[in-house]
C-alpha cells in the first residue's frame, strides 16, 4: 500500500496552512519592525511582537506544542512503540517550559546561587540560562532514551528525525537567543534597532517554522499508522 500525504489530504492541508500562518505572522512583524525603524510608528505593538510569549505569536506556538503532543499520543495508540509516548512527554515538557518560563526562572536561580557575572558579550543571567538549558536537555534525554531503546528499529529511525528537529529548535532557541543578546550589548542604539528585529525573526521565526515541520511529520506518521493493516503496525 502506498503511503503518502495523499491518504490524508485534510491533514496535509492543515499542516501547510500552519506554515502559511507562520509566514504571515513573521511577515507582519517584519513590516511593523521596519516601520518602527523608519519612524512611521513608535514601536511594534507588544501583542503582535514575535518575542512576546504572552502575545498572539506565543499563543500560536503553545497551540502547536499541544497539537504535537496530542498527535504523538494518537500515534502511540495506533502504532505502538514506547518512543512515541516518550516523544509526547518530551514535547509536553517543552510546552511547560515555554508556558511557565521554567528555564528562565531556573536560570535566574542558578545565576544568583552561583554568582555568575557579566563576561564578554553575555550577562550573568545568560550563563545561568545556559546551565538550565543543559539540565532541560538531560531531562529530555532521560524521557526519550529509555523509550527509544525499548522500541523497534522503524520507530527508532522515525524518532531520530524528531530528535534532529528538536536539535534544530535548540539552535534557534538557544544559539540565536545568545546572538541576539550579544548584538544588543555590543552595538549602538541604531545598529541594535536594525539587528534586533532581524535576529528576532531568525530566532522566533525559526522556532515557529521548525515546530510546524515537527507537527507535519507527526501527522504524516499518524496517517500512515492509520492505514497500516492490522499486525503490521
Amino acid at each position: 500500500m502506498r503511503m503518502s500525504f495523499e491518504v490524508e489530504p485534510l491533514a496535509r492541508q492543515a499542516g501547510w496552512s500552519a506554515f502559511i500562518v507562520d509566514l504571515l505572522v513573521i511577515g507582519l512583524f517584519a513590516v511593523l519592525a521596519a516601520a518602527a525603524v523608519l519612524g512611521m510608528i513608535d514601536d511594534v505593538p507588544w501583542r503582535l511582537h514575535i518575542e512576546n510569549d504572552r502575545g498572539i505569536v506565543g499563543l500560536w506556538g503553545y497551540l502547536k506544542w499541544v497539537a504535537i503532543t496530542g498527535v504523538l499520543l494518537l500515534l502511540w495508540m495506533r502504532r505502538g512503540g514506547p518512543v512515541f509516548l516518550g516523544l509526547a512527554g518530551v514535547f509536553f515538557i517543552l510546552l511547560i517550559d515555554d508556558a511557565l518560563e521554567v528555564h528562565e526562572r531556573l536560570g535566574t536561580f542558578i545565576t544568583v546561587s552561583a554568582g555568575f557575572s557579566d563576561t564578554l558579550a553575555l550577562r550573568g543571567q545568560d550563563f545561568g540560562e545556559l546551565v538550565s538549558f543543559g539540565a532541560l536537555g538531560l531531562l529530555v534525554l532521560s524521557v526519550f532514551g529509555p523509550a527509544y531503546l525499548a522500541s523497534d528499529s522503524d520507530a527508532r529511525r522515525q524518532a531520530l528525525w524528531f530528535l534532529a528537529l528538536v536539535g534544530l529548535l535548540a539552535v534557534f532557541g538557544v544559539g540565536a537567543d545568545m546572538l541576539h543578546i550579544a548584538a544588543i550589548r555590543l552595538t549602538d542604539g541604531l545598529t541594535e534597532a536594525i539587528l534586533g528585529p532581524l535576529i528576532a525573526v531568525i530566532e522566533d521565526g525559526g522556532e515557529l517554522l521548525v515546530a510546524t515541520a515537527i507537527l507535519i511529520y507527526a501527522v504524516h506518521l499518524c496517517a500512515q499508522a492509520r492505514l497500516q493493516p492490522q499486525g503490521l503496525a
